[in-house]
């Protein structure tokens, strides 16, 4: 990971409704999920560079794609799963998920194909529904001062179809920011 510098909440939503609608699809949601993550991680947010192991390392909380559009499925339980072990249950369930799950199976799907973009993730778990199930002492990669466990706020089917692209590879750069504090070097 390549930290960049420090920036607010405020230049995290501004290059969020660049790429998207604060009032429609998922802005509003992504929107409330930023603001929890301010409010309990204090001010402290990150401009940062992930290489594809760091990418493939994210925490994804609970998701069992969009139910108010007719989803299914449980893809990733309350207790979370990496990028990388998220990918692989997608490629094994895939025809099935496809199916009952159409919404977020597209949303994975386009993902393959599309260049890698910033993602916005947190150093611990927010205060939220779906990362309930997710604790520090989880049976994740082990985090250190300048290499934190990080879960993922915005980017989750991206970051699967990146994945499952192939594009999460050891020279990747996915950019991203980062709620929550860690002692980055120099930092």
């Amino acid at each position: 990971m390549r930290v960049m510098g420090r920036v607010t909440l405020r230049d995290v939503h501004d290059a969020l409704w660049q790429s998207r609608s604060r009032t429609e699809g998922s802005g509003p949601w992504t929107g409330r999920l930023l603001d929890l993550a301010d409010a309990g991680l204090g001010p402290d947010w990150w401009d940062v560079e992930l290489d594809g192991a760091d990418a493939l390392a994210v925490v994804l909380p609970f998701h069992a794609g969009e139910p108010c559009h007719g989803d299914r499925l449980t893809l990733v339980g309350p207790e979370g799963l990496s990028v990388a072990a998220a990918a692989a249950r997608f490629a094994e369930i895939e025809p099935e998920y496809a199916r009952e799950n159409r919404s977020c199976w597209g949303r994975i799907d386009g993902a393959r194909r599309a260049p890698l973009s910033r993602v916005v993730l947190a150093t611990a778990p927010i205060d939220h529904e779906e990362y309930r199930g997710l604790s520090r002492g989880s049976a994740f990669a082990t985090a250190t001062a300048d290499k934190p466990r990080l879960y993922c706020l915005d980017g989750r089917h991206r970051l699967i179809g990146w994945a499952l692209a192939g594009a999460l590879t050891p020279g990747a750069v996915v950019p991203a920011h980062i709620a929550g504090g860690f002692g980055g070097p120099g930092l």
